[in-house]
């Protein structure tokens, strides 16, 4: 049950189980380089009050994956984030997600959702960063998400896509300001995707074999793209004449034993930074994420 005040909601969830957790920055939101702010942290568990006029971000619990239709609730507020990571999230729960349609970023890392997720994925009009790393997707239903024209941030980590599968994208590529297609078994005939995004400013290549410095000849174009990621690829430093032709490239992320062939390693080669893998045992995530 949700009781509706002029800038507050009164929503009623069960006494004994924690639906989800929510948070909500406490100032006011702007647009123009908004300060870090204090954030509210609720559990959606008995009587909850919550702001109509924030961006209100929600991450499942494993109660309330057993109980989805109480996300109906949220439907009066104003949630534009969604989060089921590591839970046996499937593509027939994504029905409990319709009623939340100012989504703008779904991420259903390490979940159960197949590539029959993605038509009704792309019924969310404001839905622009979408995350399924680690799931069980193989590229087939990439075509359903052609609609959406509305996506900018893109993470297919760690899913082993079928070959030619990427091509899919090809109508959404333009718009695009962040892929992450990290082991993904992207094959070499793939890369010519790259040449389509003239609007990326962050590509993660790592740990796909078949990319090598020929599949590098499609970046020349990305007079936008500011990181990179092609550690654990078959790119050398026979590629860095194509990164210091890109005007906007700062960061290169690299696997130094083998991608140092015919110079000696260095930090920095004009406005370009290259750094080792092997020294981070993890790649901040914010480093995948656009500069906008």
């Amino acid at each position: 049950m949700a009781a509706d005040g002029a800038r507050v909601a009164e929503l009623h969830f069960p006494d004994n189980i924690i639906v989800a957790t929510m948070q909500y920055p406490l100032g006011r939101e702007t647009i123009l380089a908004p300060p870090p702010q204090p954030r509210a942290w609720l559990k959606a568990r008995g009587l909850v009050r919550l702001p109509r006029d924030r961006d209100i971000e929600v991450k499942l619990t494993y109660d309330g994956l057993q109980n989805l239709p109480y996300l109906k609730l949220l439907s009066v507020c104003r949630v534009t984030s969604f989060e089921s990571s590591g839970l046996d999230f499937e593509d027939k729960h994504i029905q409990y997600l319709t009623p939340l349609q100012q989504l703008r970023r779904i991420s259903l890392e390490d979940c159960l959702v197949t590539d029959k997720a993605f038509a009704s994925l792309s019924r969310f009009p404001r839905l622009s960063n979408l995350s399924v790393g680690r799931s069980c997707i193989d590229g087939s239903g990439l075509g359903d998400l052609k609609g959406l024209s509305t996506l900018r941030i893109f993470c297919l980590e760690g899913n082993i896509l079928k070959p030619g599968a990427v091509a899919q994208l090809k109508p959404l590529l333009p718009k695009l300001r962040s892929l992450n297609l990290t082991r993904t078994k992207l094959q070499k005939k793939d890369a010519a995707i790259l040449k389509e995004m003239t609007d990326i400013e962050v590509v993660a290549l790592a740990d796909n074999k078949q990319i090598d410095d020929a599949c590098m000849e499609y970046i020349k174009g990305l007079k936008h793209l500011h990181t990179l990621a092609i550690h654990d690829t078959a790119v050398t430093d026979r590629s860095i004449a194509i990164f210091q032709g890109l005007p906007s490239l700062k960061k290169v992320f690299v696997r130094d034993k083998t991608f140092w062939i015919t110079r000696k390693r260095v930090d920095k080669i004009g406005n370009v930074e290259y750094h080792d893998a092997e020294q981070l045992s993890n790649i901040p995530v914010d480093i995948l994420a656009p500069l906008h």
